[in-house]
């Protein structure tokens, strides 16, 4: 599914050169969950705006479905759309103010050409999420923030992509909310690349955990495996910060 070979992404700051990406090789395959894990700064986002066309490497080379990913022209990346859902961070704030959260949410399907009755397929994902199809005439602002997050969900599962990228989709929900996007996540039967600093989540998606840190992937492995004996000091830390509950 996901391929990247000795991917490297540097940034100029203040007169200073930051490495966010440093020689990242990363393979995905297809049917396997991925949670991408670290702390703040690690470089998971830049990662994904790598992978996803929107920045181009310094170096190394990456490819989706066996196709090499690159920025250029939007019709060059359609494949790349259509194949990939994406749920940005700060989620509820990507709607577009002025329209129609059914507009929105039915927007990728007249982007991709996709055919079909798009206001009955717009009314099943937002029932999927959670939110009440009769609202689809309502703007954001009418939503609160959680239910924003829901509405971005599934403006990004409307087109039926193969994989979902998620990047930090829960990490500002209550624990209510984030049940329910667990939940809406795993029962989607989309292939699933979430972004979060919480290996709780990663182990309710299942599948496998990359761990990142100074823009390296320093522990790579089937989520259990990684959580019961993690190899890496970046990863002891993250099991370590999960809150444990009394019993």
């Amino acid at each position: 599914m996901i391929e990247l070979r000795a991917v490297t992404r540097t940034y100029r700051s203040r007169g200073a050169t930051v490495r966010a990406l440093d020689g990242v090789d990363l393979t995905v395959e297809a049917g396997r969950n991925l949670a991408l894990v670290g702390r703040s700064g690690a470089g998971k986002s830049t990662l994904l705006r790598v992978l996803l066309g929107l920045e181009a490497p310094d170096g190394g080379t990456v490819h989706v479905l066996g196709r090499p990913v690159a920025p250029g022209r939007a019709d060059r990346l359609r494949w790349l759309r259509a194949a990939v859902g994406v749920v940005p961070q700060d989620a509820g704030s990507s709607l577009d103010p002025r329209w129609p959260v059914g507009r929105s949410v039915g927007e990728p399907l007249r982007l991709l050409g996709v055919a079909g009755d798009h206001p009955a397929r717009v009314g099943e994902v937002l029932t999927a999420v959670g939110v009440d199809p009769s609202a689809a005439g309502r703007r954001p602002a009418a939503f609160s923030g959680g239910q924003r997050q829901r509405i971005a969900l599934a403006r990004a599962l409307v087109h039926r992509p193969r994989l979902l990228v998620a990047d930090e989709l829960l990490s500002g929900a209550d624990a209510v909310l984030r049940a329910h996007l667990l939940d809406v996540l795993t029962g989607s039967g989309t292939q699933l690349l979430v972004v979060t600093h919480d290996l709780a989540v990663a182990a309710a998606l299942g599948g496998d955990a990359a761990v990142m840190a100074a823009g390296r992937v320093v522990e790579h492995g089937p989520v259990a495996q990684v959580l019961a004996a993690p190899a890496a000091a970046a990863t002891r830390q993250l099991r370590d910060a999960v809150l444990r509950l009394p019993a």
